[in-house]
């Protein structure tokens, strides 16, 4: 865990120290750092702790999906546009841990709370990316789907 918050971590800082001085571009270090921290995050929610895992779990898993895919895009591309709707999901990590304080005395559960801000976070992220409402939307929609997979695969594993 200490790895994945390091790394996130590093992503942000890199990302704004570049934008202090221009348009901030991928380049291989924050790209490899963002696949790392993609695969780290997929790992570490295979045993989500926190939230509610039906909804929780789908949206790590979309954003680290999704992250996979944008960030070495954003470097193939070399579009500063794609570069940033793939390191607002770094944003959001910390968003949320903002957030979850305010939301828990509300919601009276702490799974509740973080279930609740993580799909917010997720949702203003990317509208804050810049991209429109249209990306917001679609990461809503894949987060049902995904949710939906889940929940008939863990029904099929209990199954037997």
């Amino acid at each position: 865990m200490a790895f994945h918050i390091a790394a996130s971590l590093f992503e942000i800082i890199w990302y704004h120290t570049a934008a202090l001085s221009s348009v901030p571009v991928a380049h291989g270090i924050p790209t490899v750092v963002s696949i790392v921290t993609s695969v780290s995050g997929l790992i570490l929610v295979r045993n989500l702790d926190g939230g509610r895992a039906q909804l929780t779990r789908p949206v790590y898993q979309v954003g680290g999906l999704g992250r996979l895919m944008t960030m070495p895009l954003a470097y193939v591309t070399g579009s500063s546009d794609i570069y940033r709707m793939s390191i607002v999901p770094a944003h959001a990590f910390i968003y949320a841990r903002l957030l979850v304080p305010l939301v828990e005395p509300v919601l009276k559960s702490a799974a509740d709370a973080y279930a609740f801000c993580m799909v917010v976070v997720a949702v203003l992220g990317l509208i804050d990316a810049g991209q429109g409402t249209f990306p917001a939307k679609a990461f809503v929609v894949v987060i049902v789907l995904v949710a939906y997979l889940n929940a008939w695969a863990s029904r099929r594993i209990d199954s037997g």
